[in-house]
């Protein structure tokens, strides 16, 4: 009567678990960023009674979070990419503009030059029109040079970037290193001291772990 009692008392109580994860749920629906919880149940182990194995009841094994992995990561890796890709993005942004801006832009230049030289066919010993003509010309190769130091500046700018860049990922590579170092030499003095109980006081000075006088 003892077991039946214990087994129903924990099942009780692991359902009442259940139930206020469930209740917990529903109180969290309108919750952003807020992921769906799931109890576990686990069966008790089993007691031998005689030649016999009895059960006795069941637990709570965990309470679970319900998410997809794989989206999850998936999430993650976008996020990555697209941190890694935001410079290239923002550079190729800065040429299109300027390539569509209508004051250093190709496209009025070069509906400017190819007017000019339709109308120029249409009566090419006209000085006035050829006049027009070679202003449009020139107006292009202004536009081209215009161009030019625009992306030439784009360039430098990706450039210096870049160097910017690899200067930080190797500090951050040259710190990353003197700390492994100061863990390897604190580790070999700690295990000198614990093997020998000896240590210098030049070798615990240098390691900055134990003091100089110790």
């Amino acid at each position: 009567m003892t077991d039946l009692v214990s087994v129903a008392s924990n099942a009780v109580a692991s359902y009442q678990r259940a139930l206020g994860t469930v209740s917990n749920n529903i109180a969290n629906v309108a919750t952003e960023g807020y992921s769906r919880q799931e109890v576990v149940l686990q069966a008790n182990p089993t007691a031998r009674i005689g030649n016999v194995y009895l059960g006795t009841g069941v637990t709570i094994d965990r309470v679970k979070r319900q998410y997809d992995t794989f989206a999850e990561l998936n999430l993650r890796n976008s996020n990555s990419d697209l941190s890694a890709q935001t410079p290239m993005v923002d550079y190729t942004k800065r040429v299109m503009d300027i390539m569509g801006d209508k004051r250093i832009g190709l496209n009025t230049a070069l509906d400017d030059f190819f007017n000019a030289a339709g109308t120029l066919s249409a009566d090419p010993a006209s000085t006035v029109l050829r006049t027009s003509f070679l202003r449009s010309a020139e107006g292009v190769a202004s536009r081209f040079a215009e161009l030019s130091g625009q992306l030439d500046l784009i360039a430098k700018e990706t450039s210096e970037g870049l160097k910017s860049v690899a200067a930080k990922i190797n500090t951050l590579t040259n710190q990353l290193a003197l700390i492994n170092q100061s863990m390897s030499t604190k580790y070999l003095l700690c295990a000198l001291h614990a093997s020998t109980g000896f240590i210098t006081a030049a070798e615990a000075s240098s390691s900055g772990f134990f003091s100089a006088n110790a």
